[in-house]
């Protein structure tokens, strides 16, 4: 079987028509498994080469697939170079991007969007194939350039979510008709991060009805509904039942009667103010009670509860108040609510994940020191730093340092916030003021590394003012800084490139 042998890290082979692509990176992700995964259709071959479950390079055979010229379309290289890297590339295993490094055609660091987007281009190509053969090659490690090309699901989920619905509906076949059942698997549904769209369609899934009923009484919603059950089955989050006959959607009910007109004379009656929705007041009252409770509170365990029982306890929390785990029908307010015990039950666990973190909270405990904290502008100001990194890397600086002044403005005590902020400054100044604002930026990002020694941005933010500014020793021993703090593959792959 398959799942056995990427667990165990043996060779394994098969039809793609048994083991479909998606389910394949599944189980590569889900056991987090290093190796190559090989998929060869008629259209192509592609090769996905995971480190613990990431793919961390892609590669096809078709001309479209290749590296070179997909620069070329960008205009970030020539043809000449292009074919000059393919030259190379043939002593180097057929890897271009470590030919046009070593041609010096090409900065990694300075064109990491670019070839990020290519890398996860050729990966939802192969993920979408559909006859074939497949291969799993254990212990093949990613080239010395290759990074991750999307988290250990983000990439599953979008090759997912970009299947024709025609071939969605092929791909579930007579599934389509047996009743679905939700079931336990290696993952849990909110690691896939769905969208809104897609965690309702999972939410419609009750255990009794088809994907083709659950299509009939949602018509508007079937293409995606469709997905998320292909998606669950891909990912043993759901096992199939016995064949559903089709039950055509409930006739529209009847309106009801129009009230007979008030004889009474008069001004009406003043309306009775509105009780908030059944499903509000439990919500808020959990709310409420964290709000003032200590991270072991909020988990529901005691104060020596081992690391097995404190996670057990944040996943289940998570599950309910996920805010994807909304019902239909549910009010925005409920979603906000949701959202805000999310965030506090996920702090609660990032404080005592570690027996290193829960003896200091333990400590600061006894000491009498207050650990409640403003869990909703914490939240906020995450929801506004998400979209920093985007925005930056589409090159809207202006508008990435208004979204962290906004994060910081709600939470200020978040060292990598203060470190972007440096950066941004440092980029949005303009040319002639580029040195003197690179001194006030380090000031600030020494600063935020005095909180946090360990924030990878600070230290690559270090390094790139002076590499940018012509600084190359201070590049270099801003990066070495950074990795007698922490072991990080970017810090050493902007330090090998500086080298060469």
């Amino acid at each position: 079987m398959p799942a056995s042998a990427f667990a165990a890290g043996i060779p394994s082979e098969g039809d793609l028509r048994t083991h479909g692509p998606v389910h394949l990176a599944y189980l590569a992700a889900a056991t987090q498994a290093s190796g190559r995964l090989v998929l060869a259709s008629e259209e192509g071959n592609w090769a996905l080469t995971y480190r613990r479950g990431v793919v961390e390079h892609a590669a096809g055979s078709r001309q479209e697939d290749d590296l070179a010229t997909f620069l070329v379309q960008r205009g970030l290289l020539t043809a000449e170079a292009a074919a000059d890297a393919r030259q190379i590339a043939q002593g180097l295993g057929g890897d271009v991007l470590s030919a046009l490094v070593e041609l010096h055609l090409l900065d990694p660091a300075a064109r990491f969007p670019d070839l990020k987007e290519h890398g996860a281009a050729l990966a939802y190509r192969a993920l979408a194939c559909e006859d074939g053969a497949w291969r799993w090659e254990p212990g093949i490690a990613p080239p010395a350039l290759g990074f991750p090309l999307g988290s250990r699901w983000g990439i599953l989920v979008d090759a997912a979510r970009r299947i024709d619905p025609t071939r969605v509906r092929e791909r579930l076949g007579v599934r389509g008709a047996l009743s679905i059942v939700r079931s336990g698997g290696r993952v849990d549904v909110a690691d896939l991060m769905l969208n809104p769209q897609e965690a309702r369609a999972v939410s419609r899934v009750d255990g009794v009805r088809s994907a083709d009923e659950l299509c009939a009484l949602h018509p508007a919603e079937a293409d995606v509904i469709r997905r998320a059950v292909l998606l669950l089955a891909e990912t043993e989050l759901a096992t199939f039942g016995a064949p559903r006959l089709v039950a055509p959607p409930p006739p529209p009910a009847a309106p009801p009667p129009r009230p007979a007109p008030a004889k009474a004379k008069g001004p009406p009656p003043a309306p009775a103010p509105a009780a908030p929705p059944p499903q509000l007041e439990p919500l808020q009252a959990t709310a409420k009670r964290l709000r003032d409770a200590d991270h072991f509170e909020v988990l529901g365990v005691p104060r020596d509860a081992e690391t097995s029982r404190l996670k057990a306890a944040f996943f289940a929390l998570a599950r309910t108040y996920h805010p994807d785990a909304a019902k239909e029908g549910e009010p925005e307010e409920a979603r906000a609510l949701r959202a805000e015990i999310f965030a506090r039950v996920a702090a609660a666990w990032a404080a005592l994940e570690t027996d290193e973190g829960r003896s200091a909270y333990l400590a600061e405990l006894r000491s009498g020191g207050s650990a409640q904290v403003d869990i909703g502008r914490i939240y906020q100001a995450e929801q506004a730093f998400e979209k920093v990194a985007p925005l930056a890397a589409g090159r809207a600086y202006a508008d990435a340092l208004a979204r962290v002044n906004e994060a910081i403005a709600l939470y200020a005590d978040e060292p990598e916030y203060h470190a972007w902020k440096a950066w941004l400054e440092f980029l949005v100044a303009p040319e002639p003021q580029r040195r003197t604002q690179r001194t006030t930026s380090e000031k600030a990002i020494e600063a935020a590394l005095q909180k946090s020694p360990k924030c990878v941005p600070a230290w690559l933010f270090l390094g790139r003012m002076a590499k940018v500014t012509g600084d190359v020793p201070a590049a270099e021993r801003a990066w070495k800084r950074g990795l007698e703090q922490v072991n990080d593959a970017e810090l050493e792959r902007e330090l090998r490139f500086l080298k060469r």
